[in-house]
């Protein structure tokens, strides 16, 4: 399963600041799911995606069963205020491959 999250930054928000939380919150959250294969960043212009590649369409709908530790939990939070309000859309593709 592929997952396209697309976004755009609230005003303010540090860029480099958002990437290195991304980071951490890939490491500390996303590599302990069960079925979770890879993750990468992008950006055009204002646009940000995260694009996030699951095992199964299961692994991608599922909550995500292993939570963050206390030490990653402000980095999600702070993540997720990163993100515009009403911006972020998702899109699920069964990979072909």
């Amino acid at each position: 399963m592929i997952e396209i999250r697309t976004f755009r930054l609230r005003a303010g928000v540090d860029p480099e600041r958002f990437s290195t939380l991304v980071t951490s919150v890939q490491t500390g959250v996303y590599y302990q799911q069960p079925g979770f294969v890879r993750q990468t960043i992008g950006r055009s212009g204002d646009t940000w995606l995260i694009l996030t590649s699951w095992a199964s369409p299961e692994a991608a709908e599922r909550d995500l069963p292993v939570p963050p530790t206390k030490s990653v939990a402000s980095d999600v939070e702070a993540l997720h205020a990163s993100i515009e309000a009403g911006s972020e859309r998702l899109e699920r593709y069964v990979g072909l491959d």
